[in-house]
């Protein structure tokens, strides 16, 4: 996320939105607009940033056979942005409709099984146990008879609005933040991706979101960033067929080669050894260094794989004979911050032969 150190006011807070696109959570296809969507809708269960579910429409949840069913409190007195009360037939509705194939939620609920209300709570049956289930249900939750819309009614803080000056977000009037929130207008303005380096520095567009992984997303000069922990993983995957690779050790001695922190500094995000985030409880770090040869040296010496013949590249025994320690990167070359970063690996590969 990027805001802009010395702002130029212009006494608006704009949004960018793709006006050629719904903002129907469900069928959305824009991520633009999926963010935006966030602020319309409420979910049963939201996401901290370490990756936790937190109360939202759901109060609190209960496991009552070790993760297969799932019993969640509905939060009471929560209306539509149209004045109307959540009912029960709103959740099951919502729910139905984000399992369904062309949802953008189905993935995550494709495990369940049965939606049903037992008088007081919202009970969820899983196909088979899964006890982390509750993170996955930061689902939104729409009108009944509305999922099916451009804009469904939600209960988020914030409605829709169009006039003759274009797009923008009011507060809900029967959002219980209506009175907290930090802006009584956001304009929602369409920026083409070459336009968004100048509208950005120029301050026609307040706030982006930029994951400097994916091709074509422009890079802000000068501005503030801030963060935001995802679970999106980059990796480097290795062919275990080709040589050197084909032997465990050796693979072992290029992950432990390769600079983590210098790559977070180009992609952004934070250095794991494992495919969980650090800030995960899961997230066993001794265990992930223990993996990583403390001493490449000596570890170089165990694996019999030295420069044999002085010429600063390692050397490896292949049928009794040194053969250079030598192999090939594929990169993406449409891709910036990817080439950067295999540039970053190849020279951490040659500083250690």
């Amino acid at each position: 996320m990027a805001v802009q150190e010395d702002w130029p006011d212009d006494g608006r807070f704009t949004l960018r939105y793709a006006d050629d696109s719904t903002l129907n959570p469900y069928s959305c296809g824009t991520e633009v607009n999926r963010l935006l969507s966030s602020l319309l809708f409420e979910p049963l269960i939201r996401v901290s940033a370490d990756f936790q579910p937190e109360s939202a429409l759901c109060t609190d949840w209960t496991t009552v056979d070790g993760g297969k069913t799932f019993e969640l409190t509905v939060r009471e007195g929560v209306r539509f942005s149209d004045g109307t009360d959540m009912s029960y037939w709103d959740l099951l509705y919502s729910l139905n409709r984000a399992k369904e194939e062309t949802s953008f939620f189905c993935g995550r609920l494709k495990s369940v099984s049965d939606i049903s209300w037992t008088g007081e709570k919202l009970r969820i049956t899983l196909s088979s146990p899964q006890p982390d289930f509750p993170v996955l249900l930061d689902v939104p939750i729409v009108k009944e008879g509305s999922a099916y819309r451009s804009l469904p009614v939600g209960s988020g803080p914030y409605v829709f609005q169009e006039d003759e000056s274009g797009a923008y977000l009011t507060p809900n009037p029967f959002s219980p933040e209506a009175d907290r929130l930090p802006f009584a207008r956001i304009d929602l303005k369409y920026f083409a991706v070459e336009e968004l380096a100048s509208a950005f520095a120029s301050g026609e567009v307040d706030l982006l979101v930029s994951d400097p992984g994916v091709m074509g997303q422009s890079c802000f000069e000068g501005a503030v960033r801030r963060s935001l922990p995802t679970t999106v993983l980059y990796y480097v995957g290795i062919n275990p067929s080709c040589e050197p690779l084909s032997d465990p050790a050796r693979r072992r001695l290029v992950n432990a080669a390769i600079n983590r922190g210098s790559l977070s500094g180009i992609l952004g995000g934070e250095a794991t050894l494992t495919p969980l985030h650090p800030l995960l409880p899961e997230y066993d770090a001794e265990a992930a260094k223990a993996w990583i040869p403390s001493d490449l040296g000596e570890y170089c010496i165990e694996i019999l794989t030295e420069d044999y013949n002085g010429d600063g590249i390692l050397e490896y025994f292949r049928d009794g004979t040194p053969t250079d320690f030598s192999f090939k990167l594929l990169v993406c070359s449409e891709n910036e911050a990817a080439t950067a970063a295999a540039r970053s690996i190849a020279d951490d590969m040659k500083s250690k032969g």
